[in-house]
């Protein structure tokens, strides 16, 4: 029984060194087909890295010194807020429908709002995208486009939205919040 394991020990270390040799000869022939076609390996760089969302960022007036209250400016006001880079309508929508994760989706969402845009009743996809929003008076209102919308066409993505609503149900901070996200699953 003993000579079994042994045996299977050494099939298993064979195997790891076999899979690193070849992985080590399948980086040295990628290294030098980069070396042979000059810009190669800034094309493939940029073909994987992500294009970055247009980031929001906030202006203060030269004068002004941040208070003791993030986001005020001295005198008391709100920061200016502008987007750092004008894109098309199309161009954002689609970023704020590729946005993963609450803070990305925030910032893509701000910002297509920011950029003077708006997002249509029937847009089932953008209004379930704001349902992962920090700000919940955001995320009530895209449950009331959402139930208006469902009005007009069938519910598109049923089980993500019923999984974004139980979520919202379960921690959302706001009472008014987590009733309209019971209702709406409810509804469903």
């Amino acid at each position: 029984m003993q000579r079994d394991r042994r045996r299977g020990n050494r099939t298993r270390t064979q195997t790891y060194h076999a899979e690193t040799a070849s992985t080590k000869v399948g980086k040295a022939r990628l290294g030098d087909a980069l070396e042979s076609k000059p810009g190669a390996l800034e094309a493939m760089k940029k073909a994987v890295e992500p294009e970055p969302l247009p980031r929001v960022i906030e202006d203060l007036p030269a004068e002004a010194e941040p208070s003791a209250e993030a986001g005020d400016g001295a005198d008391g006001t709100k920061p200016v807020r502008r987007v750092a880079k004008k894109y098309s309508r199309e161009e954002m929508h689609a970023r704020l429908l590729k946005a993963q994760g609450s803070h990305a989706i925030t910032d893509a969402v701000e910002a297509f709002f920011y950029a003077g845009y708006a997002l249509e009743d029937d847009d089932q996809e953008g209004w379930l995208q704001l349902l992962e929003h920090r700000d919940e008076g955001r995320v009530r209102e895209a449950i009331e486009r959402l139930r208006k919308s469902f009005l007009r066409k069938p519910v598109r993505h049923k089980p993500l939205l019923s999984q974004r609503l139980r979520r919202i149900e379960d921690n959302a901070d706001e009472a008014a919040t987590r009733e309209a996200a019971a209702d709406m699953r409810k509804s469903l």
